[in-house]
C-alpha cells in the first residue's frame, strides 16, 4: 500500500459546536485543541470545502518476480558442504512484496538487500518484472 502526504485548505462552516468553558476565551482554546474530526463529529456541518489539495508520495510498495541468472558464491565457503548445498539450492525465480519504498529509492537496491535477508546470499546477475505497483 502507498503513502501519501496530503496538504490542503480546509473551509467549513460549523454550527452548535458545544464546548463547555468558564470563558469565552477558553471556549475558544478549547476549540484550538480539538481535532478536526472531533469538530466534525460533534458539531453540524452547514458547507463544506476541501481546496488547494497538494499529495506528495511517501511510500509505495511493488510486488515483484526476481529472475536470477547467477548468484554471487564469492563468500561461499567451500570446506562448507551444507553452505555449499545451500548455496547450489538456491531459487532462479523469486518473487517479492517490497513495502514502504520510497519514491527516490533505487529499487535493485531494496530486492537485493531482500534477497540476502531472505537467503544470505546476494545475486550477481538478475533480471526483474514489476508485477504490481501500489
Amino acid at each position: 500500500m502507498a503513502k501519501f502526504k496530503l496538504d490542503f485548505s480546509l473551509d467549513a462552516w460549523i454550527r452548535n459546536l458545544e464546548v463547555e468553558a468558564e470563558s469565552e476565551e477558553e471556549a475558544i482554546n478549547e476549540l484550538y485543541k480539538m481535532s478536526i474530526e472531533t469538530i466534525m463529529s460533534e458539531g453540524y456541518v452547514k458547507d463544506f470545502e476541501t481546496k488547494n489539495i497538494d499529495v506528495e508520495v511517501i511510500s509505495k510498495s511493488y510486488k515483484v518476480e526476481v529472475t536470477v541468472e547467477e548468484w554471487d558464491g564469492a563468500d561461499v565457503d567451500t570446506e562448507d558442504s551444507v553452505e555449499v548445498a545451500r548455496f547450489e539450492s538456491l531459487p532462479s525465480v523469486v518473487t517479492l512484496t517490497l513495502d514502504d519504498i520510497k519514491p527516490d529509492a533505487v529499487l535493485d537496491d531494496a530486492i537485493e538487500e531482500e534477497l540476502e535477508y531472505e537467503f544470505d546470499f546476494t545475486p550477481k546477475k538478475y533480471v526483474v518484472k514489476v508485477l504490481q505497483e501500489y
